[in-house]
């Protein structure tokens, strides 16, 4: 059950944010970073402003109400609206007049591009059945040396095996008494050594 509020209905949240629409002549894509629970808001202002094409992938969700089952879109990365924009076109005063917007998210050369893989690759889970987890990212390989920070194994080492895809829980084998012992843990009370 999720717990965020969401005003805006999955169908208008489709109808404005996950449009598939595009020009042929496609822009690059920006990350914005907006104030907690305004992306719906900040996107459909843009759109509607400045005709800015945005994008907020997403999970729908269900949570029980006094009235019964109640289903929204809550956003896979919080805070964060997409844009495909050429930003040497953009009103920049009007851009952010928009109530909401942060800032464009960048890196030492300026506003950082996004790649469309990246925007294709979120679209992708946001229309998936599969379920999907959010969980820290940490890159391991295979036999990857890990140690366990919480839980009743805290302190042991073992080796990273895999992570299971239904679950998005990590597959750690332990070493214990010249035995190797499987399980699986939340990737938040593992860290590589």
């Amino acid at each position: 059950m999720a717990s965020a509020i969401d005003t805006f209905s999955a169908k208008t949240y489709n109808a404005l944010v996950m449009s598939k629409t595009r020009n042929s002549e496609t822009a690059p894509w920006y990350a914005l970073y907006v104030r907690h629970q305004n992306e719906n808001k900040v996107a459909s202002l843009l759109q509607e402003r400045l005709g800015i094409h945005c994008k907020i992938p997403g999970v729908k969700l269900w949570r029980k109400t006094a009235s019964g089952v109640e289903y929204f879109t809550r956003p896979f990365l919080h805070t964060y609206v997409f844009i495909s924009a050429n930003l040497e076109t953009i009103n920049w005063k009007e851009f952010y007049s928009v109530s909401g917007i942060i800032s464009l998210v960048r890196d030492s050369s300026g506003p950082a591009q996004v790649p469309e893989r990246q925007i294709m690759n979120l679209e992708a889970m946001a229309q998936s059945r599969n379920p999907v987890h959010k969980y820290e990212y940490i890159k391991l390989n295979p036999n990857d040396m890990v140690q366990v920070t919480g839980g009743p194994l805290k302190g042991a080492f073992g080796h990273f095996m895999s992570s299971d895809s239904h679950t998005g829980l990590f597959v750690v084998s332990i070493d214990m008494f010249n035995r190797a012992l499987v399980t699986q843990l939340e990737s938040s009370l593992v860290r590589p050594c």
